[in-house]
């Protein structure tokens, strides 16, 4: 080969291979840079957002006076809404039969549901409901332009006199959708029962803004954190100081913000839907399926999580509800009044009649739709650690929940978590005294810890 061209060869070598490695460098830099801001966004902690706590979501104007007043409230339906309900109940049924050999793989088995409806029309008395529900005190108050329903029970609702020698713990209790106070019934004389523990309680049990009879928001905006400012402000009026958290589905995630936004206040935080959703949990879940998972959780909660196309599945398939609630959430307000139906059980059926009498479905499906956008998620809650004592009952038919690994993430301080026998996503009406017991348990832990540090420092 002459020289001159072997020398061009040679040339055309190292230009390629100065461009092989000046492209190889600029990959390099480009993921260097990519890790590092994936770096930074995972372990960056957001400011807590602030907010203005007297915001007006009532209608109109916000009035240069506001009505303070806690009135009581009893429950009383009118027989022209019980005509109606009955009448819309009796209207001839245009159910589909449903495929032949399956259960409710496809929505609502809607043989069943002409049961249910049966036993609805048949069986079932509201007014019977209705007394029983009426059978703790309740209360209204107009918080932040909308009047707030709530049961307030005290240690003396229950014949017992209070004394210096066990002091009474406030504890909120917050429900989620589709539920309402009414899942909290049977818990209560499980909760009140606390003769084994060196505290008694008070148990305050709202209607969320928009379900059942609390009023909705009259504008936009109410999401989940202002809804988390609302029951702050509710408790500041009852002249709570600090109290206790206790919250399920839309209650856990409000029980979990309050307790970011209030660590001063909340003495501790329970919840039996136990997730979070930061950003590094979703990339310890991705690395856990490629990666030993016991790098990542304690081997027998791995359940929690995989096999992840199974999890994943389930939640779509059990989450369509939500993608439909959080964008149309007026669309959906009137087949649910009838889908609904699929409670068997007289308390389900209930809980399924608060909607009705007070038309609140529509209002109580925008905190979809007013909670799952840019705004909200831009707040980053889930990204801010809280060191406020945590306790989480994990029922094993749970839609969603996390390992303690992942709960730890976020709350630096749990004190109690376990996984339940058995049950599901609504423990207080499933199972109220696993929850209750938990509860309680959690809350012995909490005080017994709190009481030695005062011993200590005093």
């Amino acid at each position: 080969m002459a020289p001159k061209k072997a020398n061009e060869l040679q040339i055309r070598s190292d230009k390629s291979q100065f461009a092989g490695w000046k492209f190889a460098g600029v990959i390099s830099i480009f993921f260097a840079f990519i890790g590092l801001y994936v770096h930074q966004r995972l372990h960056h902690v957001p400011d807590l957002p602030e907010f203005d706590p007297d915001f007006w979501f009532g209608p109109g104007i916000k009035p240069k006076s506001v009505d303070e007043s806690i009135r009581d409230f009893k429950i009383d339906i009118s027989a022209d809404i019980l005509d109606d309900w009955k009448a819309r109940l009796e209207l001839p049924s245009r159910l589909r039969k449903p495929l032949e050999d399956v259960g409710f793989e496809y929505g609502f088995n809607t043989d069943y549901l002409s049961k249910v409806r049966k036993h609805w029309l048949e069986n079932y008395s509201w007014g019977k409901e209705q007394e029983k529900l009426n059978k703790y005190p309740q209360f209204k108050t107009q918080i932040n332009g909308m009047d707030i329903h709530f049961q307030r029970i005290k240690p003396s609702d229950f014949g017992r006199t209070v004394t210096n020698d066990k002091p009474v713990l406030p504890l909120l209790l917050l429900h989620g959708w589709p539920g309402s106070f009414v899942e909290f019934q049977k818990a209560i004389p499980l909760l009140m029962d606390t003769s084994d523990s060196p505290f008694d309680l008070e148990l305050i049990i709202p209607s969320l803004p928009g379900y059942g009879f609390s009023d909705p928001a009259s504008k936009p905006g109410l999401g989940d954190t202002e809804v988390a400012i609302v029951m702050n402000n509710l408790m500041t009026r009852l002249k709570f100081d600090k109290y206790y958290l206790q919250g399920g589905d839309w209650g856990a995630a409000i029980t979990n913000i309050m307790s970011t936004l209030y660590p001063d206040r909340i003495l501790g935080a329970h919840v039996n839907m136990a997730a979070v959703a930061s950003g590094r949990n979703f990339l310890n879940w991705g690395l856990a399926a490629i990666l030993p998972k016991s790098w990542f959780m304690d081997p027998e909660q791995v359940f929690m999580m995989f096999p992840m196309g199974e999890k994943l599945k389930t939640l779509m398939l059990e989450f369509g509800y939500m993608h439909l609630q959080s964008t149309k959430p007026d669309t959906v307000g009137l087949p649910p009044l009838e889908s609904e139906v699929n409670y068997s059980l007289d308390d389900m059926l209930t809980n399924v009649m608060v909607y009705w009498v007070t038309n609140s479905i529509t209002t109580s499906m925008r905190l979809y739709s007013e909670s799952m956008n840019i705004r909200n998620l831009g707040y980053a809650i889930d990204e801010i650690p809280c060191h406020v004592p945590y306790g989480a009952a994990v029922f094993p038919h749970e839609i969603f929940m996390h390992p303690e690994t992942f709960l730890a993430d976020k709350f630096k301080n749990i004190v109690s978590y376990q996984v339940m026998p058995r049950g599901g996503h609504f423990a207080a009406f499933e199972e109220p005294e696993l929850l209750s017991d938990h509860v309680k348990k959690f809350i012995g832990l909490v005080e017994e810890s709190r009481v030695s540090a005062e011993k200590k420092n005093s």
